[in-house]
């Protein structure tokens, strides 16, 4: 299995990025990247020039979106939430999350709805932007937990707790909680369901 960036955002992603699609899949085509992904903010709007471009370069498409969720604890506060698609169920719920992030005047969709749509998804929380992060940054571990558990009801083993260590002095901070916090969330609620 090769090493897959699954959190990449596009041009798409206005004033986040300045990644050209078709520039990129033939640049992954060079360095022989056999999958890449696509994760632009709130929008589906490269996911179709993306698939083009990747099936060109005979590269394997991810589609994903990084979606604004309404904080089910931080009243009129949005974090973002990774989903990536398994499927073609999957591939339409992100089309409907978008739309209704696009259409909405909230900054994000509600809980509810993303619970509606969560099938054929993956998800995982995108690094230091994330209400788990951002919770224990606060140093507020049981809020952290009372969202990853959350997530966990709603995606089941589809939902993925993602540390990554960039040298960034805040991760810094934030890994030490997430290592010693993780013991308890494995031990009582995060057992894989057989």
């Amino acid at each position: 299995m090769r090493f897959v960036h699954l959190q990449v955002q596009t041009a798409y992603s206005l004033l986040e990025s300045t990644i050209s699609i078709p520039e990129w899949a033939a640049y992954a085509k060079a360095l022989h990247y056999d999958t890449l992904a696509i994760t632009d903010r709130n929008v589906m709007y490269g996911a179709f020039p993306f698939y083009k471009a990747c099936r060109e370069n005979g590269i394997k498409p991810i589609i994903g979106m990084t979606a604004d969720i309404m904080s089910s604890f931080e009243p009129d506060t949005a974090y973002p939430v990774v989903l990536l698609a398994k499927n073609e169920t999957g591939y339409r719920h992100l089309m409907k999350i978008s739309s209704a992030i696009q259409t909405r005047p909230e900054p994000g969709i509600f809980i509810k709805w993303l619970r509606a749509y969560s099938d054929g998804l993956i998800a995982f929380t995108p690094g230091l932007e994330g209400e788990i992060e951002q919770a224990l940054l606060r140093g507020d571990e049981a809020r952290a937990e009372e969202v990853a558990v959350l997530y966990r009801e709603i995606f089941g083993p589809a939902f993925i707790l993602h540390l990554k260590t960039t040298g960034q002095c805040k991760l810094r901070k934030c890994f030490p909680i997430c290592t010693r916090s993780r013991k308890n969330w494995v031990s009582q609620k995060w057992r894989p369901q057989m």
